[in-house]
Order: structure tokens, then sequence, then C-alpha cells
């Protein structure tokens, strides 16, 4: 909870919310992932592409283990029946 709070911080004193890198054209088209903007402002280029690495696995994970719950529970429903 400590480091979900500091890195929430450390951001929040970084990147302005009115950052046009942070979106397109609307509030709902999202032009970059606030890690990547830090790290390339940074000077550290090869970091914002490993961070869009790591949130494509962790959303690629999380889609994974809803598709095999699901498929699980509706196997065992129809198991049942």
């Amino acid at each position: 909870m400590l480091f979900y709070i500091f890195v929430i911080f450390i951001i929040g004193t970084l990147l302005p919310f009115t950052d046009p890198n942070l979106l397109k054209n609307s509030k709902t088209d999202i032009a970059q992932i606030h890690f990547t903007i830090l790290f390339d402002r940074a000077g550290f280029a090869f970091a914002a592409s490993v961070m869009n690495a790591v949130i494509f696995t962790a959303i690629f994970s999380a889609g994974n283990s809803g598709l095999y719950s699901s498929t699980r529970i509706l196997y065992s429903l129809a198991k049942s029946s």
C-alpha cells in the first residue's frame, strides 16, 4: 500500500494533469501512459518500452485468467445439469 501511494505521489508531482501527451482529442482517447511519459522525459526510452511490455503482459494475463475461470464455471454448470 505504501509503494502504491508513493508512486501516485511521485507521478502527481512530476506530471501535470494538463499535459498534452496524456490525451489526444477527448477525455476517452488516451495518447500515452503516464509511466512512459515520465521515462521518456528522464531519458530512458528503453524503460518506456519495457513498461509498455509489462502493462501489455498484465492486461493479457488478466484476460487469460478471466477466460479460464469463465470456461471452468460454464463447464461445471453444464456438468451439473
